[in-house]
């Protein structure tokens, strides 16, 4: 049985590709281009990297991530439905829908958000404990109810509904009612008001995620290489060996691999500007040449996962296919749509 080497680059096909120069697609992206080329597509339902990291350890049937009990130590490990991570956010509501807004990364939203958790830990501290992580990343401990686990991770949400999520939050009465109390608070505190005479977006709400117990491996043989801190700390707290992406040559051809990079996904979801083309020269140098070079030296297949709705595959043979014609994101792009 041939190794496993898996590309988790979220964000890769929605790029905003007539914002980059003539001919660097094609010419400046050789590896990618060797694997949008030699590729079969084949459907997929996971749109969230969540979810995908979960399909390749294989955790059937998990949408969501326990990042939060990464952070937890000793006997509250034992509780993991009482812990959760959250962020600031604006909630953009209107009668139809509720838009999870990013507040931009400056002094100012960071000190306003540490001055409203700080207060809204003294108010609820009956009902929980707010520890900042650092960063604007906080953990939160329940006292008395538990949490839904249905949250997505915050850069899966910026930019979208949070309806669905809400309605199954419902589902934990006590859990609803303490978060609509929170957002509540919120939007009457004495910094949101100075906030709407500045013109700032108010900031309204928080976003949880990570809830859940972490699984157990008996024996996992997977290597994992990234660089984002939460997904770092997420392995070692399961016992993954991990690596950061630029040790990615090397990569053992006899075990499985797991590469993950969110930096085109950050990018795509920040508010402020973030050049694409050179994170994509970034990319190709650190993930997509050296994990062509094991997939080509080895028996290893490769499968690319950007939370799109197709996965591209590569077996052993695929590297035999070299009368396919040349592709780069825009001729796949056109193809996919015919």
């Amino acid at each position: 049985m041939s190794t496993q080497i898996d590309l988790v680059i979220p964000g890769l096909f929605n790029l905003p590709l007539e914002e980059f120069a003539p001919n660097f697609l094609a010419s400046n992206l050789p590896a990618l281009n060797q694997i949008l080329a030699y590729s079969n597509s084949m459907p997929n339902v996971q749109t969230d990297f969540e979810s995908i990291i979960a399909d390749s350890l294989g955790l059937t049937g998990s949408q969501t991530l326990p990042f939060a009990q990464a952070y937890v130590e000793g006997e509250a490990v034992e509780e993991p439905h009482r812990y959760l991570l959250c962020r600031t956010i604006h909630l953009k509501a209107d009668m139809h829908s509720a838009l999870v807004v990013p507040l931009e990364s400056n002094r100012a939203n960071e000190d306003d958000s540490s001055i409203i958790l700080e207060d809204l830990q003294a108010f609820f501290r009956d009902d929980c404990d707010l520890t900042s992580l650092g960063s604007g990343l906080w953990l939160m401990r329940l006292k008395h109810c538990g949490a839904s686990d249905c949250y997505p991770h915050y850069l899966s949400m910026i930019g979208r509904k949070a309806n669905q999520f809400i309605e199954q939050s419902k589902q934990a009465l006590p859990w609803y009612q303490l978060m609509n109390e929170m957002q509540m608070f919120m939007h009457q505190h004495s910094i949101n008001q100075n906030r709407l005479t500045t013109g700032l977006l108010p900031i309204n709400s928080l976003w949880f995620w990570g809830a859940g117990q972490k699984p157990k491996f008996d024996d996992n043989k997977v290597q994992w290489f990234c660089d984002d801190a939460q997904l770092s700390r997420l392995a070692d707290s399961i016992n993954i060996d991990h690596q950061p992406l630029n040790q990615l040559s090397q990569m053992k051809s006899d075990e499985n691999s797991l590469v993950i990079d969110l930096s085109l996904l950050e990018a795509l979801k920040s508010s402020s500007s973030e050049d694409l083309q050179v994170k994509l020269e970034v990319l190709e140098e650190t993930v997509f040449k050296p994990a062509m070079v094991l997939f080509r030296s080895s028996r290893a297949s490769l499968q690319l996962r950007a939370a799109h709705h197709l996965d591209l595959i590569m077996t052993p043979l695929s590297k035999y296919k070299i009368w396919r014609s040349s592709k780069n994101l825009i001729s796949f792009g056109q193809a996919e749509m015919e």
